[in-house]
């Protein structure tokens, strides 16, 4: 109880804060502009029937003295009513305790290809076509170690089983996609901040980018070009 009347206070001071901020105005900066430049938008799009279907889940571990590990996994889909514009859920969880137990990423997109393929066969049946989308690969991909298999054994054939299954529904004309996203964008981050100070110091060949430290490229600007920069 007590813990639920922090929360809400720690909620009502925050945004109390935010209230207070001033929105930063970034129609006229050039790092968007540079941003906005490598945005490769579709050229058409074409509204889906039936319903959408997406998936996503979450994990936890918890380890105890004498090696015993517990696993808990959640994954939920919305199917989403293109013609009705309504939204119903499909849900389930997933607990697995064992000693030294490892897997609990695969026991998690276990649980959400599971669930996704559940929630795509029930919009079949209500809606008579599907879209479904995937939060990571379609692809079978793992690490080719005989040792860390061995301690995933428990898990990888289930893993395997799900996504086969998933691929099924696939082969008999339902559209699925899986969304593989790279959350680290300082690659992209430091090759555009390269390319904007480039053209502020008026090198037209760019500046040379290795790795994506931030850091190191300010710093190895500022030694070779703040002098130009300032001049200009």
């Amino acid at each position: 109880m007590a813990e639920e009347q922090f929360f809400q206070m720690f909620l009502e001071k925050i945004r109390e804060s935010i209230s207070r901020l001033k929105p930063i105005d970034l129609q006229d900066s050039f790092f968007r502009t540079a941003y906005l430049s490598k945005w490769n938008p579709f050229q058409e799009s074409t509204p889906p029937n039936g319903a959408i279907v997406a998936c996503d889940g979450s994990f936890g571990e918890s380890s105890f003295s004498g090696g015993l590990v517990v696993i808990v996994a959640r994954a939920i889909a919305h199917i989403y009513s293109v013609k009705q514009g309504s939204v119903t859920r499909v849900l389930e969880v997933d607990t697995k305790a064992d000693y030294r137990l490892q897997g609990r990423a695969i026991f998690m997109k276990t649980l959400e290809l599971r669930v996704l393929r559940n929630a795509i066969e029930k919009t079949l049946r209500e809606y008579g076509e599907a879209f479904g989308v995937f939060d990571g690969s379609l692809y079978l991909t793992f690490l080719h170690h005989e040792d860390r298999l061995k301690r995933v054994s428990w898990i990888f054939e289930k893993y395997v089983e799900e996504l086969t299954s998933l691929l099924r529904l696939a082969e008999k004309g339902v559209k699925i996609v899986g969304v593989s996203k790279d959350s680290d964008i300082n690659y992209l981050r430091a090759k555009i901040i390269a390319s904007v100070l480039a053209k502020l110091c008026g090198e037209s060949n760019g500046l040379v980018i290795r790795g994506r430290s931030l850091k190191k490229l300010l710093k190895d600007f500022k030694d070779k070009y703040w002098d130009k920069l300032e001049e200009s």
